[in-house]
C-alpha cells in the first residue's frame, strides 16, 4: 500500500507541467553557473573550486525551487477541493503526507542531478585543455557525491520545516516568506562568516566561523577550510538531518491530530431526499465524446501552467525579491 501511494505519488508530480519546466531550466541554470563563477585554468578542476560551484547552485536554487514544488504538492489538496476524499482514505493523514514529502525529495534531488550534470557542462566548456576522460569521469562523480552531501539534507530540512509550517495552518504566502528567509539569511550569515562565496569587507571573527561551521545548513562553511576537519563536517550533516526528523515528526503529530479532530466532530443526520423523476421534464440529451491530440493537450497544459506561475502572487513575489537583492 505504501509503495503504491508513493508510485502514485511520483507519476503525479512528474505529469505536472511546472516539474517538466523545471527540469528543463535545472541544466541550463547549471549550465550558466559553471561558466559565471571565475577562477583559473589551474584551479579550474580543483577541490575548492568544484565545492565552490556546486555550493553556489545550491544555495541560489534549493530555497527557491523547494518552495515552489512544495507550495504545488503540499497545497493540491486544499488548491483542487479534494481534501475530503483524501481525508476519506483508509490512510492516516501523517502518512499520506509522508509519502509526499518524500515524493518531493526524490523528484527534487532529480532536479539537482540534471543541473549538476549542466554544471559539469559549463566547466568543460570553459576549460582551455579537456582534460582525460578518466579524469573528467572522476570529477563528474565527485560533484555528484558532493551534490548528495551538501543538497540532501538541505532538502529534508527544507521540506520538512515547509511541511510542519503548512499543518500549522500557514498559507502559501509564508511558506514564499520561509523559502526567502533562508536563502537571505544565509547569504547575510555566509557573507559574515567570510565565506568565499561571498565578498567579505571585513576579517570574520573566528569565534562565529566556528559556530557556524556547525550550523550551516548547507555545510559549506565546514567543507571550505583547507585542511578540512571530517568530524565538525560530519556533526553539521547529522545536525541538520536530527533537525529535519524533529520537523517531520512535529509535521506528521499534527496531521494525525486533525484528522482526529474531524472525525470526533458530531455528524449531522439529514433527511434523504426523494428524487422523483418527471417525463415532461426528461430529454434527450446527446454528448459528443472529443479526443484531443496527445500533444496538443500537453502544450495546452504547459501554457497553462506556465500563465499561472508567471502570475502568481508567490512568484511575482520571489522574483521582485530576487532582482531586489
Amino acid at each position: 500500500m505504501s509503495q503504491q501511494i508513493l508510485c502514485s505519488e511520483l507519476r503525479l508530480q512528474w505529469r505536472q507541467p511546472l516539474y517538466f519546466i523545471l527540469l528543463l531550466a535545472a541544466p541550463l541554470f547549471g549550465y550558466f553557473v559553471g561558466k559565471g563563477i571565475s577562477t583559473s585554468q589551474v584551479e579550474l578542476f580543483q577541490r575548492f573550486h568544484l565545492q565552490q560551484v556546486t555550493g553556489s547552485l545550491s544555495m541560489m536554487a534549493l530555497p527557491w525551487v523547494t518552495a515552489l514544488l512544495g507550495v504545488a504538492s503540499l497545497f493540491r489538496d486544499q488548491q483542487s477541493g479534494m481534501t475530503e476524499l483524501s481525508q476519506a482514505l483508509p490512510v492516516s493523514q501523517g502518512k499520506l503526507q509522508g509519502k509526499v514529502i518524500l515524493g518531493l525529495l526524490i523528484s527534487l534531488y532529480l532536479i539537482c542531478v540534471i543541473a549538476v550534470c549542466g554544471l559539469f557542462l559549463g566547466l568543460l566548456t570553459k576549460a582551455h585543455v579537456s582534460p582525460t576522460p578518466l579524469e573528467a569521469i572522476r570529477i563528474f562523480f565527485y560533484m555528484h557525491g558532493l551534490l548528495f552531501v551538501l543538497a540532501m539534507p538541505a532538502l529534508a530540512l527544507f521540506l520538512t520545516l515547509f511541511w510542519l509550517l503548512r499543518n500549522l495552518a500557514a498559507p502559501p504566502v509564508v511558506i514564499y516568506l520561509a523559502a526567502l528567509m533562508l536563502f537571505a539569511g544565509y547569504m547575510a550569515l555566509a557573507s559574515a562568516s567570510g565565506s568565499p562565496l561571498m565578498a567579505s569587507s571585513q576579517a570574520p571573527d573566528p569565534t562565529f566561523t566556528k559556530v557556524w561551521s556547525y550550523l550551516d545548513w548547507f555545510g559549506l562553511t565546514a567543507l571550505f577550510e583547507r585542511n578540512i576537519n571530517w568530524s565538525v563536517f560530519l556533526f553539521n550533516r547529522t545536525l541538520v538531518l536530527i533537525t529535519a526528523a524533529f520537523c517531520a515528526v512535529k509535521a506528521t503529530h499534527l496531521a494525525n491530530q486533525s484528522t482526529e479532530k474531524l472525525k470526533q466532530k458530531p455528524r449531522r443526520n439529514y433527511n434523504k431526499a426523494r428524487l422523483t423523476t418527471s417525463e415532461s421534464r426528461s430529454s434527450n440529451v446527446s454528448f459528443v465524446i472529443s479526443k484531443p491530440h496527445p500533444i496538443a493537450q500537453f502544450v495546452a497544459l504547459v501554457r497553462l501552467q506556465c500563465s499561472q506561475l508567471l502570475l502568481h502572487s508567490g512568484a511575482l513575489f520571489l522574483w521582485l525579491t530576487w532582482m531586489v537583492i
